[in-house]
């Protein structure tokens, strides 16, 4: 007779100094390390990945729901972190979710993370098949570039990534390692109302918070956005090659927060 396997979605929101490089049936997020980051008088500040999740995920009681009310956080520093287990439904990951920043015109192609090293690279997110979208996109910009100007309407300044069809009760998940560290499995997951939810980010100290996201706001108008430049480092670029600057040219959305430094992107 045919079982019932209990299932769950898996949504991962993404924010911060990333790139997003789909290859076959994964999606890797590879957070960018400190590197140089210079440009326009701007000096890279140290940027912190970290997974942050409501610590009702935590307890095995399905009556108790997340509240908001208390977090647990856990470095991704050096880290792997692979989402893309068995437990994932198969497929292949289609391309970029709409309005995420394109780097590809500016950056040779990288190479399969899990085969090749990427400079630069202080964390690695590997997502399995899913939808991704960004909610709330912002603009217009400019990418400028010696005499050349490409402009876009709205760019993402987050990634939700969702994922139905988790097989099991449980998100079983585990730390491996960048480099010679050794890994260790995490504590299980338990799905609430049938959805486990992280918060991935790649920023500095002051914004790295758990909990929703709260709109950010983009830099003054025509102020280019200040880490933009560490991209270059993450694709091996040197510092002295031609890169783009990221400039925002309104309307400015008159929100209470504070302007944003960097966006995720997507590689090629």
């Amino acid at each position: 007779m045919p079982t019932t396997t209990d299932t769950f979605t898996l949504e991962v929101t993404i924010s911060g100094l990333c790139v997003f490089l789909p290859k076959g049936s994964k999606m890797h997020v590879l957070m960018a390390g400190g590197g140089s980051g210079h440009g326009n008088g701007h000096a890279m500040e140290r940027h912190y990945p970290r997974v942050f999740y409501d610590a009702a995920y935590d307890n095995p009681d399905p009556g108790v729901l997340p509240t908001g009310a208390a977090y647990s956080a856990i470095s991704l520093e050096d880290r792997v972190l692979d989402l893309a287990t068995p437990q994932a439904p198969g497929g292949t990951v289609n391309g970029l979710p709409i309005y995420l920043l394109d780097l590809s015109p500016f950056t040779p192609p990288l190479p399969d993370p899990q085969v090749a090293t990427i400079p630069n690279l202080c964390a690695r997110v590997t997502l399995p098949p899913g939808t991704g979208e960004c909610p709330d996109p912002q603009g217009a910009w400019e990418l400028r570039l010696g005499g050349m100007t490409q402009v876009l309407e709205r760019v993402g300044w987050h990634v939700v990534w969702t994922t139905a069809g988790m097989d099991g009760t449980s998100l079983s998940w585990r730390l491996d390692s960048l480099t010679d560290l050794p890994g260790h499995p995490l504590r299980p997951l338990y799905p609430k109302a049938g959805y486990v939810r992280l918060l991935v980010s790649n920023v500095p100290l002051a914004e790295s918070k758990p909990g929703p996201l709260h709109r950010g706001i983009p830099p003054l108008e025509g102020t280019p956005m200040p880490h933009f430049h560490a991209f270059r480092d993450l694709f091996g670029l040197p510092p002295s090659s031609a890169w783009p600057d990221m400039v925002f040219v309104g309307p400015r959305v008159k929100v209470n927060s504070t302007a944003y430094s960097c966006v995720p992107s997507g590689g090629h």
